[in-house]
């Protein structure tokens, strides 16, 4: 499934889907080598209102239904999405949100088609999100991600984020795989 006329340039052609990165302000084709993941094409761009069916699938592979964001959750969102092509398709999204009053930002919401995991495509979203925070002047970046996520806590220290703290969900203020306890995780990204 390609997406092409969904991007539109300033002058209100269709940008083809490609090796692109799209900004909030700016479109710059990429070579190759940095379009690439693991011998994958891949570009990260913003998303447009059209996206939302295939963001929307991946959502649904990727959380249980009492924990998915619905259709005007991602509506709301867009302003803020990052999303990753393969072959002309969607395989991935990152939703983030900044306070640049304060220089911090947080991650809040990451997925990758489950048929694509594995590729580096998570990765690459996290780079390019960290690429944004810093070209606005964002210092702190946060996810938070739950303790019986052991890949995605290890994926996020691979790139830099640390445990700041454990948040204990139950009564005894024990952190447990079954309560739903989870982990504060930073990043300083003012001094790379």
């Amino acid at each position: 499934m390609l997406f092409e006329h969904c991007f539109t340039g300033e002058n209100g052609k269709a940008i083809p889907a490609g090796s692109y990165t799209v900004g909030p302000n700016f479109l710059v084709e990429q070579d190759g080598r940095k379009g690439s993941t693991s011998e994958v094409p891949v570009s990260v761009r913003s998303a447009a209102e059209c996206d939302l069916p295939r963001i929307m699938e991946i959502e649904r592979r990727s959380f249980p239904t009492r924990k998915q964001w619905d259709y005007g959750d991602f509506q709301e969102a867009l302003k803020d999405l990052f999303f990753v092509f393969v072959n002309g398709e969607i395989s991935g999204f990152l939703i983030a949100h900044c306070w640049e009053k304060e220089n911090r930002g947080i991650i809040l919401r990451i997925a990758v088609h489950p048929d694509c995991r594995g590729r580096g495509i998570a990765t690459r979203l996290i780079e390019s999100a960290i690429g944004a925070f810093r070209e606005m002047d964002i210092r702190e970046v946060g996810i938070d991600v739950k303790i019986v996520k052991g890949g995605a806590i290890q994926l996020y220290e691979r790139v830099g984020f640390r445990i700041i703290r454990g948040i204990p969900m139950d009564e005894d203020n024990t952190m447990s795989d079954e309560n739903g306890s989870y982990y504060m995780m930073k990043m300083d990204i003012s001094k790379k």
